[in-house]
């Protein structure tokens, strides 16, 4: 029987004892992973950053890269991106059989019988992504949630449903993920326009609109069925200089929470427990993230996610920082069998990503900065050398990952980049850009040199 894994050491150890396949829609999202030379094969949606294979010594194979495009991941979806990820040549089906999945439960359909057979604990859950349903579940918890119902496509009526919840009221379409298919109407035309958008959608989530501040919680179930409940960020999103639409995630703040009444946290906590426990109960093991809505001393659950979100891994790095076993990192051996345990610190710390989004029409990248540690100067941001994350940075800099090579074409709304820094870029409350942050993502734009390009280029 193997003993329980306390220390990021040991952590490390333990991955690297078996050879681990993830899928990521960028590569940043499995850096703890990553630092512990945990992988031997990276699939992702966008092109890891030139130098990342070597530094890490771990193959890697991305979409992107095999269609000389950048999407927008969040509206392909990742089971479709893992359907057109072709496996590359030099791959072999016996190198194949002997890879685990490591963050994720699934890996791409036509490799199935290739990849070794991992547990699948995010089943337990699978009613879950449907909002819907989700929310019908917090309610039956005794956890609270904006008042709202799902709507059949053909009953939506503006005037009945403001009545109900008020005006404006949130749209959702009932399975998405990083706020996509996520509207704020106020009148009818923004429920044409929502309708318009998602043509195949018959019906809708519809909720109150609770104007406050979205916190996200990280929580684990380990092997016993306990739950650990981390730190909060505040959650970053419809930040339209980053080219973020309503509702849609941007960006985290592990700091910001500091700021937020004491009850108010102490009340998510108790709410996020109460879901943990919910999960455990249905046999679900690992990484589970809550999003909710504060609005001072009160709070309402919005979402649940069955696995490791956009922001764990910078709470790997600040975990790593801080001599714990990063929350990832347990994850995946708890989904493997291996007991660990660790008290993870619930202050707040400095760690902020902020992504920032292409906003012109579809266009060829003439010229684009390398990836690494920079420096503001003034309006211009100067490279001081290579880093992969937040672990590599000091307080006056930033790291730029997940950018986009010259030569590839960019479509509207796809990721430009993203920037990693122990500074505020927002306003208390993270709904708009402050001076540093706006400084930040101007100078972060200007490194890049676009030409825009015909639809016919793109599809031919």
């Amino acid at each position: 029987m193997h003993p329980t894994i306390t220390s990021p050491e040991d952590c490390d150890q333990a991955l690297r004892e078996h050879a681990l396949i993830d899928f990521v829609t960028r590569a940043v999202n499995a850096l703890p992973l990553l630092r512990a030379g945990a992988l031997t094969w990276l699939l992702s949606a966008e092109t890891p950053d030139a130098g990342w294979a070597e530094h890490f010594g771990v193959r890697t194979c991305s979409l992107e890269h095999q269609q000389g495009t950048r999407r927008d991941v969040r509206r392909s979806g990742i089971r479709a991106m893992q359907a057109a990820l072709a496996l590359p040549p030099r791959a072999r089906a016996a190198e194949f059989s002997r890879l685990l999945p490591a963050s994720r439960s699934e890996v791409p359909r036509q490799w199935a019988s290739s990849v070794a057979r991992g547990p699948e604990p995010a089943q337990a859950c699978d009613d879950l992504k449907d909002k819907g349903r989700m929310r019908a579940w917090f309610r039956s918890r005794g956890v609270p949630v904006p008042a709202g119902d799902i709507v059949p496509a053909h009953s939506l009526d503006h005037g009945a449903l403001a009545r109900k919840v008020g005006t404006p009221f949130v749209a959702q379409r009932p399975i998405g993920s990083g706020g996509d298919g996520t509207y704020l109407v106020r009148d009818d035309a923004d429920l044409h326009t929502a309708r318009t958008c998602e043509p195949a959608v018959d019906r809708w989530l519809i909720s109150e609109y609770v104007d406050g501040s979205t916190l996200n919680f990280h929580g684990l179930v380990d092997q016993a069925g306990s739950v650990r409940v981390t730190r909060p960020s505040l959650q970053l999103a419809g930040l339209s200089s980053t080219g973020s639409e309503f509702g849609a995630s941007c960006g985290s703040d592990f700091l910001a929470p500091q700021r937020f009444p004491p009850i108010a946290i102490e009340r998510a906590r108790i709410a996020v427990e109460h879901i943990g426990a919910g999960l455990a109960e249905r046999g679900y093991r690992g990484v589970f993230g809550i999003d909710l809505v504060v609005r001072g001393d009160s709070v309402a659950v919005l979402e649940l996610n069955t696995r490791p979100q956009s922001s764990t891994w910078l709470l790997g790095e600040i975990e790593r920082e801080q001599g714990c076993a990063p929350l990832l990192a347990r994850h995946v051996l708890e989904r493997h069998g291996r007991s660990t345990s660790g008290d993870h610190d619930s202050t707040p710390a400095r760690g902020v990503q902020l992504g920032v989004r292409h906003v012109g029409p579809s266009s060829r990248v003439v010229t684009a900065p390398p990836s690494g540690v920079y420096a503001l100067r003034g309006h211009r941001l100067v490279r001081r050398r290579a880093g992969f994350g937040l672990l590599d940075c000091s307080e006056d800099e930033c790291v730029l990952v997940g950018l986009p090579p010259p030569g590839r074409t960019i479509e509207t709304s796809a990721s430009l980049g993203t920037l990693v820094t122990r500074s505020a870029v927002t306003s208390e409350a993270g709904t708009v850009l402050n001076d540093h942050g706006a400084r930040l993502t101007a100078a972060f734009r200007e490194l890049f040199t676009l030409s825009a390009v015909e639809d016919e280029e793109i599809t031919a």
